[in-house]
């Protein structure tokens, strides 16, 4: 589970969006949100404690249960539960039903808003004074519960044999005590504000018996067809190479029209017969300009088939479009992009067809086989607009709430980011921020400011890796701009001013912000980066060590520190034992043997300590995962 930040620092939000994108790949990957948490429901045994009867109620279903409303569903006078869960069922009803001669009552308050208080009567408190001299309570609440609103009838559990001698009720506002008469056990009345009687008014009546059944699951299937509401530009010169020799750039083919990219394999029988199929509907597809492109990917398997055997795979279906081969570069840049559109992508089967529109445009996903008529019915709404675009994404009517499903550039980006496409990324960024223009001197409300403080500052980030450091710097000022002052783009382009070599300003600003923060380590992991610069290890080490005396978690401290101490050659800066100590920890982080950095620092730290065969053994590793230190 996500936990919730132990500090406040100078952007909270951070701590609470990272832990919310670890939990969200979670999910992504196929986990419960909750870690399969079973409901529970809690008896109050009368002695100030608490037992849980969720199972003896039946009511401990596994099901990631999110929001819970509780309504007199069948009108048999006892209260009901609906759950709402993240997994299926999405909806779960509860019945419950009393034991045999068990008497209730179901009031609902009614203000008068001549008297002060509002119709919903909202906070009235309703007493009911039963013959024995007990005395039950209920508040009529609006939102009673996480994403939820249970009924605004007030349940009232008399027992076996109770009677009603009073009913009062405190009413909101200046309205007072009213006590209300005509109220009897086993009814349902309405406490109309002003009159002093009740109300009776006859149960909901049902169409059909509520009766218990298990909700129907579909079928799990590799067939699933993904209109994307916002459409994904692929990366700039992804291409395949072509089954007749050379390199095909897919740009060159989608310039004219749309694409239909079909991967396929020679040993899979589903492929083949969705090639046929394809084949014979030939005619109608150059009807509508669409282009079809076969790519085996037997090339990215262990060699089953030669390049003679797949053409004759191919020509053996009648298939007469382009023809060529996927590659790890190509499955993957498009893989990336649908991760970051897709809540959950587990990657893609045999067959799989991309209907990509003109410009580059991955449009529709179909995965598992499809027919000619699906693609020629998807090819006819491209191009027609982003209302089109959505409504055919879902599989179902509805209304869409504004952005609501807005792709974040943020998240497009890093997705090239990750395949090594920077130009992509930096275009990507740059249309978005060419798209949404800000007249001087506007005020920003502070959900368009905030993206727009994160877009720039990674518009900066990966200007900077490209060595466009004056660049970067005005990206990391405009997201200092809008984020509203000081944080982590403060931070950011203190640091660029110092990768550009203005180490003199970036140093002294740096010191003005210790000086203000002296125990932050995100500023003393800064002033340690800056004395990298210039070539000052004692007092780089120094600014890290202060660091770990803080977070001894401090990642990039722990880092930096292992490359210092293994390597430096300043002897009061050297220290291999604590290389090997940083190193170590640093090892024991969850996922760090899939590091390259953490790796490559750990070798260094070993070949410092003098242990050759460990210091091998992880630079192998190291560079398995393409470090280049």
């Amino acid at each position: 589970m996500s936990q919730s930040p132990t500090e406040q620092g100078e952007r909270p939000e951070d701590g609470y969006l990272d832990a919310f994108a670890e939990l969200s790949q979670r999910i992504r990957d196929g986990q419960s949100f909750s870690g399969h948490e079973r409901n529970c429901a809690f008896l109050n045994r009368g002695d100030g404690r608490f037992a849980d009867a969720a199972y003896a109620l039946g009511l401990d279903a596994d099901d990631d249960g999110r929001g819970v409303a509780v309504a007199d569903f069948d009108g048999d006078g006892d209260p009901d539960l609906a759950v709402t869960n993240r997994t299926a069922p999405r909806l779960r009803l509860l019945r419950n039903d009393l034991f045999a001669g068990a008497r209730t009552l179901s009031l609902r308050p009614t203000g008068d808003p001549a008297l002060g208080c509002p119709r919903d009567a909202a906070g009235a408190r309703v007493e009911v004074e039963l013959a024995g001299g007990r005395t039950l309570h209920r508040t009529l609440a609006l939102g009673d519960g996480f994403a939820s609103q249970s009924s605004i009838w007030l349940h009232f559990g008399l027992g076996a044999d109770g009677e009603v001698a009073a009913v009062r009720v405190r009413w909101p506002g200046t309205g007072g005590v009213e006590t209300f008469t005509g109220v009897r056990a086993q009814g349902r009345f309405v406490l109309e504000q002003g009159t002093g009687e009740a109300a009776a008014v006859p149960p909901p009546s049902l169409a059909a018996p509520l009766a218990a059944g298990a909700p129907p699951l579909p079928a799990e299937t590799e067939v699933a067809r993904i209109r994307l509401s916002q459409p994904l530009l692929l990366p700039e010169g992804l291409g395949f190479e072509s089954a007749e020799g050379g390199r095909v750039a897919l740009e060159e083919l989608t310039d004219a029209g749309p694409v239909l990219v079909h991967l396929w394999a020679s040993w899979c029988a589903p492929c083949l017969g969705e090639l046929a199929e394809f084949a014979a509907a030939g005619g109608k597809l150059r009807a509508a300009e669409v282009t079809s492109v076969a790519l085996s990917v037997d090339k990215m398997g262990d060699g089953r088939a030669s390049e003679a055997e797949i053409a004759a795979a191919l020509q053996a279906t009648g298939f007469s479009g382009r023809a060529g081969y996927a590659d790890a570069a190509f499955v993957g840049a498009v893989e990336r992009l649908v991760e970051e559109a897709l809540y959950r992508h587990r990657g893609f089967p045999v067959p799989t067809a991309l209907l990509i529109d003109k410009g580059g445009w991955l449009t529709v996903v179909y995965k598992g086989a499809v027919t000619p008529e699906r693609v020629l019915a998807d090819a006819a709404k491209l191009g027609l607009g982003p209302d089109v675009a959505r409504r055919e994404s879902v599989p179902f009517p509805g209304r869409w709430t504004g952005d609501l499903f807005a792709s974040h550039p943020v998240a497009v980006a890093a997705a090239f980011r990750e395949g090594g496409e920077l130009r992509d990324a930096v275009e990507h960024l740059q249309g978005f921020l060419a798209e949404h223009p800000v007249p001087p001197g506007s005020q920003l409300p502070r959900k368009q400011a905030a993206q727009l403080a994160d877009v720039h500052f990674h518009l900066g980030d990966i200007l900077a890796e490209l060595g466009e450091r004056r660049d970067a710097l005005n990206h990391f000022r405009a997201a200092e701009r809008f984020g509203g002052g000081a944080g982590r783009a403060t931070l950011r382009r203190i640091l660029a001013l110092a990768e550009a070599g203005e180490l003199e300003d970036a140093g002294r600003e740096a010191r003005a912000l210790l000086d203000r923060s002296p125990a932050d380590p995100n500023v003393l992991a800064l002033c340690g980066d800056i004395a990298l610069l210039e070539n000052d290890a004692a007092a780089a080490a120094a600014y890290f060590d202060r660091v770990l005396a803080v977070d001894p978690r401090y990642v990039p401290a722990l880092v930096a520190l292992v490359e210092l101490r293994a390597g430096s050659g300043d002897p009061g800066v050297r220290d291999p034992g604590a290389a090997l100590r940083h190193a170590r920890f640093l090892m024991g982080a969850p996922g760090a043997d899939q590091n390259a950095e953490f790796v490559g620092a750990a070798a260094n730290a070993y070949r410092a300590a003098g242990m050759a065969a460990e210091a091998e053994r992880a630079l192998a590793r190291a560079r398995e995962l393409g470090y280049e230190g």
